[in-house]
């Protein structure tokens, strides 16, 4: 076997590859010679037919059988010899495949770069740190009773709508135009004032209103309105107040508690609770906040050529999941197609940051113990009513033990990164710290 290596552009290598023609016609044969043990034809025994009347029937087909084996062989073997790390399946063309004659074919391929990472003790990243207060908890539950308030109808003719109110209406609006004026109609819309579910200009006239009164005024429609061709056009209102309503909340009790499971504990055991969902959530958006910052400062610092083959992989991954995710839509309406374009710089982002970071694991020997990923599995199923199912469910199936491997892989080796780098700790409110997130 004779082997030339070209070095294209980028991470692209050609290799010519070329099979002598006496191994070819060895192997032919020995693949003829198995035919015979067991050929049938008219007029003979099973693997007793003559070996000329074999050769003359079976030669091009043994031949064909041949040159895709022994491609395959010394395609591999090439790979060997040159020292490639091919990053996916080879291009192949054929030069020559005549009987009695070399077998010649190119196969164009593309490499993993070879990774060489920086310093990285030069590197300076910020973390975000805060820390969760009553104040925090004490917000979440007022949330958690508006989220169950009870609307009641207001009678009292000197009681006039205000923020927080409910009211139910009935409107027409006219976009005037020069030429015509188009109407449209709307029935029994409710909206609390004030909460942002409606266009700010058209619910503040809508303050201190009662029950059975009509509004009418012109207003212009905002740039954030979604019909995009009224946008910037003067409309007519006329708004009909059919009812309107004041919250009434809960009292924070331990009644109030039950309403969300809680049977021991009362209303501290739901403080408690919501304390140690929102210091779950908090921890979860700084740790990958920080993650994601340490992955930018790796990828800033360690420029890379990737493989074209990895990132078309990779948006064939996310195609993959876009269907997914628009399949369990029940619609008549074609599915839209993938923003392949669109999506480029993230695959792109995606397969650097996976060869940056075996390289980290490699370099630094890092490994994941058995008794590291039960507990990484046990915490992540922690948030299950039954968590022991889960972690079943994940050792169950080999390919999701393996991803969450990956996954405290990826962890240990950015650890490893953090423990290197200059951290600069930023300590911000829980709400700026989620809102971020």
């Amino acid at each position: 076997m004779q082997v030339t290596l070209e070095k294209l552009p980028g991470l692209e290598r050609k290799l010519t590859i070329t099979v002598l023609a006496d191994r070819i016609e060895n192997e032919a044969q020995a693949k003829l010679h198995k035919i015979a043990a067991t050929a049938k034809m008219p007029g003979f025994r099973p693997g007793k037919v003559p070996f000329a009347m074999l050769q003359k029937r079976y030669s091009d087909s043994a031949h064909a059988d041949t040159i895709e084996k022994l491609m395959r062989e010394t395609y591999a073997e090439a790979v060997k010899q040159e020292k490639l790390n091919p990053a996916g399946m080879p291009r192949i063309e054929i030069i020559s495949a005549k009987q009695k004659e070399p077998f010649i074919y190119s196969a164009v391929l593309e490499i993993y770069p070879e990774v060489k990472l920086g310093d990285l003790g030069q590197i300076k990243v910020e973390k975000t740190v805060a820390k969760l207060t009553d104040d925090d908890v004490n917000e979440m539950l007022e949330k958690l009773r508006k989220e169950q308030v009870q609307w009641k109808k207001i009678t009292d003719p000197a009681r006039k709508s205000q923020a927080g109110d409910q009211l139910t209406v009935d409107f027409t609006v006219r976009a005037i135009e020069k030429s015509a004026a188009e109407v449209k109609t709307e029935k029994n819309v409710k909206f609390v004032l004030g909460d942002g579910s409606m266009w700010d200009d058209f619910e503040r006239q809508l303050y201190g209103v009662l029950a059975g009164e009509k509004k009418k005024y012109t207003l212009k429609f905002p740039p954030t309105h979604m019909d995009k061709e009224l946008v910037g056009r003067d409309a007519e209102f006329e708004v009909e107040i059919l009812e309107v309503c004041e919250p009434v909340l809960p009292l924070l009790d331990d009644k109030f508690a039950e309403k969300f499971g809680i049977k021991d504990g009362g209303l501290e055991g739901l403080k408690t609770e919501v304390r140690k969902n929102l210091e779950r959530e908090l921890q979860n958006v700084l740790k990958n906040a920080f993650k994601n910052t340490m992955m930018n400062k790796l990828l800033d610092s360690n420029p890379i050529e990737v493989p074209k083959v990895l990132i078309e992989n990779e948006l064939d991954r996310l195609a993959e999941r876009w269907q997914e995710r628009f399949a369990h839509q029940k619609t008549e309406k074609k599915l839209p197609e993938f923003p392949r374009k669109e999506f480029e710089p993230q695959a792109q982002r995606s397969v650097s940051l996976g060869l940056l970071l075996s390289a980290v694991i490699k370099e630094n020997n890092i490994k994941a113990e058995q008794k590291e990923l039960r507990a990484k599995i046990e915490e992540m199923a922690s948030i299950y009513d039954d968590a022991n199912k889960m972690v079943d469910w994940y050792f169950a199936d080999p390919n999701r033990s393996m991803e969450i491997q990956a996954l405290l892989l990826e962890e240990k080796a950015l650890d490893h990164l953090a423990s290197k780098a200059e951290v600069v700790e930023k300590e911000v409110s829980y709400k700026d710290a989620v809102a971020k997130g």
